[in-house]
């Protein structure tokens, strides 16, 4: 339960930190190649840090 509240207080933050638009460049319908590279790198980044640190 901690590491659900916790995804929801960071998936709220980023949300505030990085523009809707930007987020839409780099992971939107029109990104291509490059959106599927950075979300594969976001989940991987995700894995690595919830695998690693547990809370």
């Amino acid at each position: 339960m901690p590491l659900l509240l916790f995804s929801f207080l960071v998936a709220s933050l980023v949300q505030l930190v990085i523009p809707k638009e930007l987020l839409s460049r780099w992971v939107g319908v029109e990104s291509g190649l490059k959106g599927i590279i950075v979300g594969t790198l976001a989940g991987l980044l995700a894995h690595f840090l919830f695998s690693n640190f547990r809370l």
